[in-house]
């Protein structure tokens, strides 16, 4: 994979999980599943939660990730030649 170009932000590089241990290299014909988590607004506190429930469309709208991070977050893994 080349890497020129490519810029890694602050802070995305983050150290194993404590006990993480690596039990080995994934053939290329293996499927890998991970989990991507984007930026979003802070989340509220348990004193800021309200007595009105959000639906799920309310809470993704609210507290999502932005439509354009998500596309620019895509584009990038497919670069990579990963399907998402």
């Amino acid at each position: 994979m080349a890497t020129e170009g490519r810029v890694e932000p602050p802070g995305s590089n983050r150290p194993a999980a404590t006990g993480a241990q690596r039990i080995g290299t994934p053939s290329p014909d293996e499927d890998v599943e991970v989990t991507v988590t984007l930026r979003g607004p802070q989340l509220p506190t348990a004193d800021e939660i309200t007595a009105t429930p959000l639906d799920a469309g309310a809470y993704a709208a609210r507290y999502g990730a932005s439509a354009e991070d998500a596309a620019k977050v895509k584009q990038e893994l497919e670069s990579f030649g990963l399907q998402l």
